[in-house]
């Protein structure tokens, strides 16, 4: 009887190897490591990696599909944002309608059909984005964008240095100056408390300018032939106006009427760093000869300014921001102070909304000419 047991042990053993030796050799079940395509694979509810191994179906990263609604030859569709995976949409027959306001993503904005599952878009457009709003630390800055069009807000942070070293590295900062592409307030303030403000905002393809609280505004734009379009609006009426095409001159006019009437170069040791702003602040007023720009292109002295208020900011050893109020301490019969905010210096972008181009009218009267 034990022998018999012993007997059937051993037959049990060798079926069992034979089974395992049959099982190792089976070239769908061979030991490997598993590589996994780079293109997805996918069904109707998910999408996944599969391993290139012959015969394996190991699978990776399966996950549900991620749907965004597109439109294609008129035609919508839910399609997987990472995969290929789309499927057809199917709405009633129906004319569409779109929506006057916009809708938008990160990327585009437009109009979508009103009619109940439709989806389907219209006149799809990139941002287009205003100057930044700028916010600065003594650490960081961060960028808020707004779409002209539709209103889409896009921010950024990105770390800065906005600490400059010594007197040396500041003075180099105010050789270095450069005023292009930034953008320009000035307010006049009588002492019976009236104000008047000039906008500007200047990049080296156009010019936008508002007189007097927006009493006129301009858009200066250069062609392709170097020659200029200009736009013009008044208060009192909602209609642009192109003048005929001009040349440079009075986009050269405004940036010389533009230009830092002084600099603040020999006064570092009268600002001190303001770290919660990330800003130098003046600590005293300040008598600083003022310079213009005349009709030759040069710099002649008109006097001297008292300043007093200034602030500078600085974004890696540049200047980005200055601001300062001022007055003509020689002037007895000017009882006009002054004051101006220089920002988004190297940032500044001129975009002439499409809704103007589009819909001005033409005008024989050359741009400005109430200003002059």
């Amino acid at each position: 009887m034990k022998k018999r047991i012993t007997l059937l042990i051993l037959g049990i053993l060798f079926t069992l190897s034979v089974l395992g030796l049959t099982a190792c050799n089976s070239p769908t079940e061979q030991t490997h490591e598993h590589t996994f395509a780079t293109e997805w694979t996918f069904n109707e509810n998910s999408h996944y990696h599969v391993c290139t191994f012959d015969g394996c179906s190991e699978i990776s990263d399966n996950a549900p599909h991620n749907f965004e609604e597109i439109t294609e030859n008129e035609t919508l569709y839910r399609k997987c944002t990472l995969c290929d995976y789309k499927i057809e949409i199917i709405t009633e027959e129906h004319e569409h309608t779109y929506a006057e306001e916009f809708s938008f993503d990160e990327n585009y904005h437009y109009h979508v059909c009103t009619f109940d599952g439709c989806g389907l878009k219209s006149e799809v457009t990139e941002h287009t984005f205003e100057n930044p709003e700028i916010t600065q630390t003594d650490s960081s800055i961060t960028r808020k964008y707004i779409c002209l069009y539709c209103g889409y807000v896009k921010t950024e942070t990105i770390t800065v240095e906005t600490i400059i070293e010594n007197e040396e590295k500041w003075q180099d900062a105010f050789s270095n100056l450069e005023l292009v592409n930034y953008s320009l307030r000035v307010t006049f303030r009588s002492r019976d408390g009236s104000e008047a403000h000039n906008e500007c905002h200047i990049d080296e393809n156009g010019a936008y300018v508002s007189y007097d609280d927006g009493e006129l505004i301009c858009y200066f734009m250069r062609n392709e032939d170097d020659s200029f379009s200009n736009y013009r609006k008044t208060s009192d009426n909602d209609i642009w106006e192109k003048s005929p095409d001009s040349t440079s001159l009075f986009y050269e006019d405004i940036i010389a009427e533009a230009t830092l009437p002084f600099s603040l170069e020999d006064n570092f040791d009268k600002f001190i760093y303001d770290q919660e702003k990330g800003a130098y602040l003046s600590t005293q007023e300040m008598l600083i000869d003022c310079y213009a720009i005349d009709q030759k292109g040069e710099k002649i002295k008109i006097g001297t300014l008292c300043v007093f208020n200034a602030e500078v900011r600085v974004i890696d050893g540049a200047i980005s921001y200055i601001s300062s109020e001022y007055y003509f301490p020689d002037r007895v019969n000017d009882d006009t102070q002054y004051s101006f905010i220089y920002w988004n210096i190297g940032m500044t972008k001129v975009v002439l909304p499409t809704y103007i181009s589009d819909n001005a009218i033409e005008s024989t009267e050359t741009p400005y000419s109430d200003y002059q």
